[in-house]
């Protein structure tokens, strides 16, 4: 603060104002290791649903670099495709792609990530279920394209019909379980010895978890035949042999006519 005073005590006083520097449009995408390695940002932004400036920092890609040069060959490709996906991404005229080279003196990939996206304004795209948390104590807005994913997926509603087929028995004896295409699992009431067949199902009622969404829902009666097996449609002989008695001898009469009585008795 300044004070300024005259001979007639007449007293100035001046405040200090700190000058932030303020962003126009979206906010710029910070993108972390998980979410190059994990690459859907990539479909995502050809879309055209993205149009905040992406950023990656230097120290992503230092830690990218250390991770194709590994000697694990898990961990080398993790590196080598995200590094990829940087790549790619840079060649897109659709989006504005920039690296940045600030470092902070903090220890820790995460926490370097949580001072940038603090200092500069900017919005934080990752898979890390642990990042997404600290990021949401300090204030700072994220993207978890797990969390884009599960919202994106279609919807059952209360009293639809579907077919379905069941694959295993639930926690209760009576209820059968299956899974929609995107891999939801439908608790199926009534249909807990109907494993293997493919039935017709009504929906009851939708549960939000923490780990996903489950559907509940009702067998209806109807069911449909699986196709069947190839070994089941070619194996002529197995079928035969299983319609026959399990107590028939080697030595028991032949059969010679439709019923399987001795036509001379």
């Amino acid at each position: 603060s300044i004070v300024l005073t005259t001979k007639d005590s007449f007293r100035l006083v001046i405040p200090y104002i700190e000058f932030t520097k303020q962003l126009r449009g979206s906010r710029p995408l910070l993108l972390d290791s998980s979410a190059l390695i994990d690459a859907r940002i990539e479909p995502l932004v050809l879309t055209g649903m993205i149009e905040a400036p992406l950023v990656v920092p230097e120290f992503v890609l230092t830690e990218l670099q250390t991770l194709a040069d590994s000697d694990d060959q898990l961990k080398r490709s993790k590196g080598r495709r995200g590094l990829a996906v940087v790549g790619r991404l840079q060649q897109q005229t659709m989006i504005q792609m920039s690296v940045d080279t600030s470092d902070f003196a903090v220890i820790g990939v995460d926490r370097k990530l949580i001072e940038l996206a603090s200092s500069s304004q900017f919005r934080i795209c990752t898979t890390d279920f642990n990042l997404e948390k600290l990021a949401e104590i300090k204030g700072i807005p994220i993207l978890n394209l797990n969390s884009l994913a599960h919202s994106m997926r279609p919807q059952a509603i209360p009293g639809q019909t579907m077919q379905l087929a069941v694959v295993r028995v639930g926690e209760e004896p009576s209820q059968g379980i299956g899974y929609l295409p995107d891999g939801t699992m439908v608790v199926i009431e009534g249909a807990g010895d109907l494993v293997g067949s493919s039935i017709t199902v009504d929906v009851n009622n939708t549960l939000q978890t923490a780990v996903g969404r489950m559907v509940f829902a009702q067998y209806t009666g109807s069911q449909a035949p699986l196709p069947p097996t190839t070994e089941a449609s070619d194996d002529k002989t197995s079928s035969w042999s299983t319609s026959e008695p399990s107590t028939t001898k080697k030595n028991s009469p032949k059969r010679r006519g439709p019923s399987g009585r001795n036509p001379r008795r």
